[in-house]
């Protein structure tokens, strides 16, 4: 995946978790909604833009975090009964580009399935409707 591409998927994964924020912010069931993450922007292939990468993705997950935190409070689960569950903060330990490219796919691809979980808990509770 490229960095360019990473950045995308950091928006869009960004956008679903603000979609979820406002579905609870609506129906009242928090008080307010976070800030959306400010576009990363990777037009170069240097440390800044990895540096930019990384953090997008940790203020993703603390956000994601803290919605976990929500659904807890308001018992949803899934179908099965399994609730969502939190995501492990990291700082990656990786020398050179290709390992770090993979540590974010890897956290990417974490967060993509615990929205995509969330996602489903919500429009199973009627919450979310499918999109």
């Amino acid at each position: 995946m490229t960095m360019d591409q990473m950045a995308k998927k950091i928006s869009k994964l960004n956008s679903s978790t603000l979609d979820m924020y406002q579905a609870f912010y609506n129906l009242a069931m928090i008080d307010e909604m976070p800030t959306s993450i400010s576009e990363v922007v990777a037009t170069k292939y240097n440390d800044q833009a990895f540096l930019d990468i990384g953090s997008a993705i940790l203020l993703l997950k603390n956000e994601l975090n803290q919605l976990i935190s929500t659904f807890n409070l308001y018992h949803l689960v899934d179908i099965e009964g399994n609730k969502a569950s939190g995501l492990n903060f990291w700082l990656p330990n990786k020398i050179g580009i290709e390992e770090l490219s993979g540590e974010y796919e890897a956290q990417l691809k974490q967060i993509e399935d615990a929205i995509n979980k969330m996602n489903e808990i919500m429009i199973l509770s009627g919450l979310l409707e499918r999109k």
